[in-house]
Formats: C-alpha cells, sequence, structure tokens
C-alpha cells in the first residue's frame, strides 16, 4: 500500500516530497490512513479538522481523537466548529452543500495562511464511483461523468488509486484505529442508498462492473479534457466584454449545431443550469424578440435584439459606494476594477477601448466615489461644450433596460469624471499639460 501510494503521487505529479501539505482528517478510516501513509513516507503534514457539529457528543469526540492522531505524529492541528445546520438554513442548502463549502472554504484559508503548498483530501476509488452514479442521477455533463478529479486548484486527492477495500485491509494489517461514523449506515442520503442497494447489484450482475466503470471514467475524464479545451477556444473567440459584463452576438448563434451544446458551453462558467439552457434555446429558436430574462444563482442573461447581454448579480451592492485612492489597485467589485497612476509623456496615446478610461489625475480630488447612476444625474460627455442628464445620454445612445439598470459612474468631488464603460467627461479628459494620468479599467 504504501509503495503503491508514493508511485501514485510520483507519477501523477501532486506534489514535491519536500512540500508541506494540510490533510483534511475527519477521523474515519480513509483519512486515518491517509495521515499514517503520509507520516511512513517521510512528507510533512499539517492536519485539519472539521467539527459540523451534527452529531453532537460523537462530532466532539472525533474532533478529540483526530487531535490525539496530530500529536502521536508531531503535526501542527487546526480544528473549527461550524453551526452548519443553521449556515445551510441561511442559505437555503442541503447539509452535505453547507458542509461542503465550510471545509474547503477554511480549508484554503489555512493553507493560505500557513503557505503550504495543498490540501490533501481522501476521497478514493469507490467514493470516485460514486459520484459517477450521484452525478448520473441527478443530471450533469460529461464533467461530471468522469469521477473525482485528482486535482482542483489546491485540492490533491493522493487516495484516488485504492478501494474502500484496499484502506480497510491496510488499517487492520497496521492495526491502526479510527472512528466510526454513524451516518455513514444511514440510508437518508443518496451516496450511501448507491453504496449499500446500487452498487451490490451490479456486483451480481458483473463481477467486473468496478473496472469497467473506471475505465469508462477515465476515457470520459479525456473526452472532457478535450471538450473543455474545445470550449475554452469558443469563449475566447464569441464571448465579449463592454466593461461592466459580457455579451454573445445573437448573429454569432445561427451557424451553431447543436445550438444547445454551444450556448451551454458558453454559459455554464456564469453558473447556468442545463434546464436554464435548454429554456434559453426553446426562446432563441421560436423568437427573434427582446426582453426575456434568464437567471443563474451569480448571474442575470438578457436576450435582447441583437445580443445576449449577460451581468452578475449585485444584490444589495447596488446600494454600494466604493472610494478609490491616488493608486495602483485592484478591486473585487460587483465587477473586475482596476486604477493605475502613471506618469503623462508627449508618446503616451491613451487607447479608445470603453472598457478604460485615461484622466488626468491633476483635475481629480482624491479619494473618487464610484457608484451606481442616479436620476437627475449630469455630466459633460467628451466633445461636447454642454451638460447633459445621463438618463438622456442612455436614451441617445440607445441603451437597453439592463445596460442602464447596471450603469456605474465615477465621481470627483461631486462630477461624474466617467460612465463606466461608456464615455468620460469633457472636464476630465487628458491635456498635452497634463503631468499625471489615472487609468481605470473594468472587465
Amino acid at each position: 500500500m504504501l509503495a503503491r501510494f508514493k508511485q501514485f503521487i510520483q507519477a501523477n505529479r501532486l506534489f514535491l516530497s519536500e512540500d508541506k501539505v494540510l490533510l483534511a482528517v475527519s477521523g474515519g478510516a480513509d483519512s486515518v490512513v491517509m495521515a499514517h501513509l503520509f507520516k511512513q513516507a517521510g512528507i510533512p503534514f499539517s492536519v485539519a479538522h472539521c467539527n459540523f457539529s451534527l452529531r453532537g457528543t460523537e462530532s466532539d469526540a472525533e474532533e478529540a481523537f483526530v487531535k490525539k492522531l496530530a500529536a502521536s505524529f508531531g503535526a501542527d492541528f487546526y480544528a473549527k466548529k461550524f453551526d452548519t445546520e443553521k449556515y445551510a438554513a441561511d442559505r437555503k442548502q442541503s447539509i452535505q452543500e453547507a458542509a461542503r463549502d465550510l471545509r474547503y472554504d477554511w480549508f484554503e484559508q489555512i493553507r493560505r495562511e500557513l503557505k503550504l503548498s495543498c490540501i490533501c483530501t481522501a476521497h478514493h476509488a469507490d467514493d470516485s464511483m460514486e459520484t459517477f452514479f450521484v452525478n448520473l442521477i441527478r443530471g450533469t455533463g460529461i464533467d461530471g461523468l468522469s469521477g473525482i478529479p485528482l486535482r482542483n486548484n489546491q485540492i490533491r486527492r493522493p487516495l484516488l488509486f485504492a478501494s474502500r477495500q484496499d484502506i480497510l485491509n491496510f488499517a487492520e494489517q497496521e492495526h491502526i484505529s479510527y472512528c466510526n461514523d454513524s451516518s455513514n449506515a444511514s440510508d437518508a442520503y443518496l451516496r450511501n442508498r448507491i453504496r449499500h442497494s446500487l452498487v451490490p447489484l451490479l456486483e451480481q450482475l458483473s463481477p467486473a462492473f468496478r473496472k469497467t466503470i473506471q475505465n469508462e471514467m477515465q476515457y470520459l475524464g479525456d473526452a472532457s479534457e478535450v471538450i473543455n479545451g474545445f470550449q475554452n477556444r469558443l469563449k475566447a473567440q464569441v464571448i465579449q466584454s463592454d466593461g461592466t459584463g459580457y455579451f454573445i452576438l445573437r448573429k454569432d448563434l445561427k451557424e451553431w449545431k447543436p445550438l444547445r451544446f454551444y450556448v451551454y458551453s458558453c454559459l455554464k462558467d456564469f453558473g447556468f443550469k442545463e434546464t436554464t439552457v435548454t429554456s434559453l434555446v426553446e426562446f432563441l429558436e421560436e423568437n427573434t424578440g427582446t426582453g426575456k430574462m434568464f437567471h443563474s444563482s451569480t448571474h442575470d442573461l438578457y436576450v435582447e435584439r441583437d445580443r445576449l447581454l449577460i451581468r452578475k448579480k449585485t444584490g444589495t451592492s447596488d446600494e454600494k459606494e466604493y472610494l478609490l485612492e491616488k493608486t495602483k489597485a485592484v478591486f473585487n467589485l460587483p465587477f473586475s476594477f482596476s486604477t493605475d497612476i502613471f506618469p503623462h509623456t508627449k508618446e503616451f496615446v491613451p487607447t479608445s477601448l470603453p472598457s478604460e478610461a485615461f484622466l488626468d489625475a491633476g483635475k481629480l480630488d482624491f479619494p473618487l466615489l464610484l457608484r451606481k447612476w442616479k436620476a437627475g444625474d449630469r455630466f459633460q460627455p467628451l466633445g461636447m461644450k454642454g451638460s447633459k442628464l445621463l438618463s438622456d445620454f442612455f436614451t441617445d445612445g440607445h441603451f437597453s433596460k439592463s445596460m442602464k439598470d447596471n450603469a456605474w459612474v465615477l465621481v470627483s468631488r461631486g462630477e461624474i469624471a466617467w460612465v463606466v464603460g461608456h464615455r468620460i467627461d469633457e472636464r476630465f479628459k487628458l491635456e498635452p499639460s497634463s503631468q499625471e494620468v489615472f487609468c481605470t479599467h473594468v472587465g
């Protein structure tokens, strides 16, 4: 087992032997065996344990067990207790979804704070196979049929080579103690029903089905890589930025066959599910009109006459205001926003991209204010002599309702310096005598 463990890590280049990693240890057989294998392999590690407060004293006993285990290895130990049920209720999630979000967010926080190379979880081959069936039953694209990925950002899964029985056999052979999670015996969860009922039935029908499923998941994983490469090239070609969001021209859809596949390829990264994409495609195939809206958990999509407009949900952030100092910075706002400051030279030529604004820093009064536009806002569009109501500017520019709803302005001492992504104000433009350039960029 130890030799296979080392070979699997090396063959897949999961991490270097001298790297220090964070092990996610629940106290069950899988994660405890993983910790023993790391110790025997001489790979330095820290231990993190989540107490989800779901099984009362049993949860607390597992935390105490893992703490003692880490101490026996001389490993740093980190534990956190969560009110998982409240977290799930507040976000209208299942307990399983809430626990997953809580643990991975916290693990990544520890990894960054300690500057560790990666996080290792104890998912094994049987977990991957069960995930295949869970996704198949619930509905999924090809990505979900390749099982649990070996890597996912900073997550590594060094036990995917082993079956559950391999792990239990090693624990017995090495006299390794571990905790038994009582929830694993319950058929209240879909994964457990697959484990207890579906898998034994499939083994009766075909004794070699485990190997068959593993081979199929490998084939599907390879196909997924090819398709994802194509999808990335497609998105780079057709998804465009207008400064505050993204859009796809409807004329680009005409040659797409099958349309549903192509549209889903472009929209899945914006959180749109297959069912929503199906409804969108049905609308596009039956209508040339506008005004229809579709929603994901993170984005809104507006069907306009000539394009599909994609905007990130802002929620309560519509009312938020942001202060920008005279400095180079990147901001995590409802949209991507960055600023820069540099000397103005004769050789400098501003770009004409709507997503960028180049302003005379000497005419600005810092900090600047970034906010949503309001009724009654006026500015002096670049090239004009007089001021204009922003609402009239939108009307003259044939702004759609969604564009108006998502318009932001950059303000200096009460005056609009830039209608973000559209037009700067004449009064703040660069002059030959300007000393410094204040540059802003969205998208």
